[in-house]
């Protein structure tokens, strides 16, 4: 599971080095290889913190786990998004950007919309 960050970051990078340095594959880098960061340094691949990981990374951060609390998995059922909304404001400051999480909280019904629609 751990390598599947590093194998998108390199993919990604291969493809940044035929198209240049200043496409928009760069947040695809930076997301790939760094959206299993923590805001306590305690993530992966790198273990970079707080302002260390970039911006895009920390919003795909939330949104990937929203999304993996919400879905259901081979190996879990669903979370309401009650249960989710709680597991991750629980986790300000230690696995989530403190701003980015307020965010969450005052944008929760709004992803509760939109996991309500595509689960129709």
């Amino acid at each position: 599971m751990k390598t599947h960050s590093r194998i998108g970051h390199d993919t990604v990078r291969k493809a940044q080095a035929h198209i240049g340095d200043d496409s928009f594959l760069s947040l695809g880098v930076d997301i790939t290889g760094h959206h299993h960061e923590r805001w306590d340094g305690k993530g992966y691949p790198s273990g970079l913190k707080e302002d260390e990981i970039p911006f895009a990374a920390r919003i795909v951060a939330i949104a990937d786990v929203y999304d993996a609390l919400v879905s259901p998995r081979v190996y879990k059922a669903a979370w309401s998004h009650e249960e989710t909304m709680k597991y991750m404001l629980d986790g300000v400051g230690t696995q989530f950007d403190p701003l980015l999480s307020e965010v969450l909280g005052e944008q929760s019904e709004a992803f509760r919309k939109i996991k309500d629609i595509w689960e129709e």
